[in-house]
């Protein structure tokens, strides 16, 4: 883990609960339809536009760079 992540911060700790319920979801329906995995990435990816000031494709591209950055 990270020496920089700061635990304690409640952003932290909503991105975990975040992926944790995101997980347990496929987890309990055996995977996710195609279909309602690209809505979701379509909804945060455009959402994320507004922040990022930057078009859906180029959040998919930023995401994609960082996806291929994790190593297991």
């Amino acid at each position: 883990m990270d020496k920089d992540i700061d635990l304690n911060d409640p952003f932290t700790a909503g991105q975990m609960v975040g992926m944790l319920v995101i997980l347990t979801f496929i987890e309990n329906n055996e995977g996710i339809p195609e279909s309602v995995l690209r809505q979701i990435k379509d909804i945060a990816a455009t959402n994320a536009q507004t922040y990022f000031d930057k078009p859906t494709e180029d959040i998919f591209l930023m995401i994609d760079d960082l996806v291929n950055e994790i190593t297991l």
